[in-house]
């Protein structure tokens, strides 16, 4: 991540759906998710 540390370490391809559920419980994302449209 942008902090420098790693969020995830997989030997295998990961599903989709388990990769975007860990990128929406970052807090950087949650952020953007309440920022208002421009």
């Amino acid at each position: 991540g942008k902090d420098g540390t790693v969020k995830l370490k997989a030997s295998e391809p990961i599903a989709s759906g388990e990769l975007f559920a860990i990128i929406d419980s970052m807090p950087m994302r949650a952020a953007e998710s309440v920022k208002p449209d421009k």
